[in-house]
């Protein structure tokens, strides 16, 4: 979403796409959100208990509304004197725009929310807002089955693709 920013993986490998992306693997997403007024302890219990949303689902090609309770996630404060009302996220579903309507359920209108991390790949290796870096192949060995050395096979089987003559 455009309002968002930080940690984002770009591929060409739909199977990848679909494996990091399917609900059933739980993979972690963790954010730093800060809201327009800092969470009071009961807001944190409930966002990290779940809290009934309504978000657009996919299914058959159609977009149906879909309510129902968020899944339990970590929610804590991550405030700072110059930032009171800063949170970290940490959540196993994705849908769509949650963070954003589970604060609303709460009455809290975020500001401003930063991906720091996905499925076990993080921010480290990008010094700056714009930066990219290529997966390590440690990061590799987390998202993808068969890990660095699939990669390479994959890399190499393309390079192969496009030397073919035609």
């Amino acid at each position: 979403d455009k309002d968002s920013s930080g940690l984002i993986l770009l591929t060409s490998d739909g199977g990848l796409t679909n494996t990091l992306l399917r609900a059933g693997e739980r993979k972690r997403k963790e954010y730093i959100v800060t809201t327009h007024v800092p969470a009071t302890d009961a807001d944190i219990a409930r966002l990290a208990a779940g809290v009934v949303i309504t978000t657009l689902a996919q299914s058959d090609g159609r977009a149906k509304p879909l309510t129902a309770r968020t899944r339990p996630c970590v929610v804590e404060r991550d405030a700072s004197p110059a930032q009171p009302a800063r949170l970290r996220f940490v959540l196993e579903e994705g849908r769509n725009r949650q963070i954003r309507r589970m604060c609303a359920a709460c009455g809290l209108d975020v500001i401003k929310l930063h991906r720091v991390g996905f499925a076990g790949i993080t921010l480290a290796n990008c010094g700056r807002p714009g930066a990219w870096a290529f997966l390590t192949d440690a990061e590799l060995d987390v998202i993808m089955p068969g890990g660095a050395a699939a990669a390479s096979g994959q890399q190499q089987q393309q390079q192969e693709q496009q030397a073919r003559p035609r």
